[in-house]
């Protein structure tokens, strides 16, 4: 069983593994991954058959895209 949808936190030990994870999320399935690095300001977006995009900065929204339509994370609460 796999979700369609995640949200990784990097804490600073783990981030090589978790964008291992992430990818291994999306090839079980899942839909869109959202992988957020709180002291770098950055989030690695994953999609099947994409490579992850990476945006710097958090002064946008992240969008749910179709598998949550209506669903954003305003990444300016996040701003330190």
């Amino acid at each position: 069983m796999c979700p369609e949808f995640i949200v990784g936190l990097k804490s600073e030990t783990d981030h090589s593994q978790l964008r291992e994870k992430m990818n291994e999320w999306i090839g079980n399935g899942c839909l869109l991954a959202w992988l957020i690095n709180l002291d770098e300001q950055e989030v690695e977006i994953y999609r099947p058959h994409k490579n992850a995009e990476r945006l710097k900065g958090f002064e946008t929204k992240l969008s749910g895209e179709e598998i949550l339509p209506r669903f954003e994370l305003d990444l300016t609460i996040l701003k330190s």
